[in-house]
């Protein structure tokens, strides 16, 4: 299959999406249905890596069906990175971000799988700060 999901971690807090050739959009779907799942499992924050890679292209009708797939994520569901995208993928998911802004503030982008894992550390951190900013507890 062109789209495989799996977990990153065996804590199971990253979940990689490997997008293999010349995906389908219902190859993505699949896999997310199966990520549902896989998030539901858990009880903690779910980030993403979305790599491009070895499959730098977007089919046609990008951007509803990635409106539909992002409005439908899951409540622990937190940072895609997109990793490998081509100058028209990163331009298309720009102006879906734009067009989304409540859906698409959760994607950004990075270079390598390596930079991913970064950007969602680097998050999750921050993140991580700001709640023990806000704890009332001494």
């Amino acid at each position: 299959m062109p789209v495989n999901v799996y977990w990153r971690d065996t804590e199971q807090t990253i979940m990689c999406f490997d997008c293999i050739g010349r995906w389908t959009w219902k190859e993505l779907i699949d896999a997310t249905h199966t990520s549902y799942d896989m998030a539901d499992s858990v009880p903690h924050r779910v980030d993403a890596v979305v790599n491009l890679t070895d499959g730098r292209y977007l089919p046609g009708g990008a951007f509803g069906q990635i409106n539909t797939l992002a409005r439908r994520g899951r409540d622990n569901w937190q940072l895609g990175v997109i990793v490998g995208a081509n100058q028209v993928v990163k331009a298309m998911i720009t102006m879906f971000k734009q067009l989304y802004s409540e859906s698409g503030q959760h994607f950004v982008f990075a270079e390598t799988v390596d930079d991913a894992l970064a950007l969602i550390a680097a998050q999750r951190e921050q993140a991580h700060s700001a709640t023990e900013a806000h704890d009332p507890r001494p």
